[in-house]
């Protein structure tokens, strides 16, 4: 398996035009072999933070961290908790494939998938 931190989102991956960004299977967690890119559809909300970051973007980082590289998991910790958020960056993957598995029909193989992005 393959990993790379969704917080590494390049600018090139991402097509405004056509709404989508495009996670590369080089980066996924998915098994090398039975995977392949993930296409994001992003809704106007979305579309409109890229637009936004686009602006701070470096280094082909969509959000880039301030010594260089991508931004770390313990700044998104840090402006969720000073944000008043409950949450972590850390437990969406698996709050969204107990949701997945306990609230939805999806197929096991469909919630595989959209967690191997």
């Amino acid at each position: 398996m393959r990993s790379a931190p969704v917080r590494h989102i390049r600018a090139d991956q991402v097509d405004l035009d056509a709404m989508v960004w495009t996670v590369p299977v080089e980066v996924m967690k998915g098994r090398v072999g039975q995977s392949s890119d993930f296409r994001v559809p992003l809704s106007t909300q979305a579309a409109d933070i890229v637009r936004t970051a686009s602006g701070a973007a470096r280094g082909g980082l969509l959000f880039p961290g301030a010594r260089g590289g991508a931004i770390s998991d313990m700044t998104l910790s840090m402006f969720m908790r000073r944000a008043g958020l409950e949450a972590r960056p850390h437990g969406f993957r698996t709050s969204l494939r107990v949701w997945l598995a306990e609230q939805t029909d999806a197929p096991r193989e469909v919630a595989e998938t959209i967690l191997a992005h």
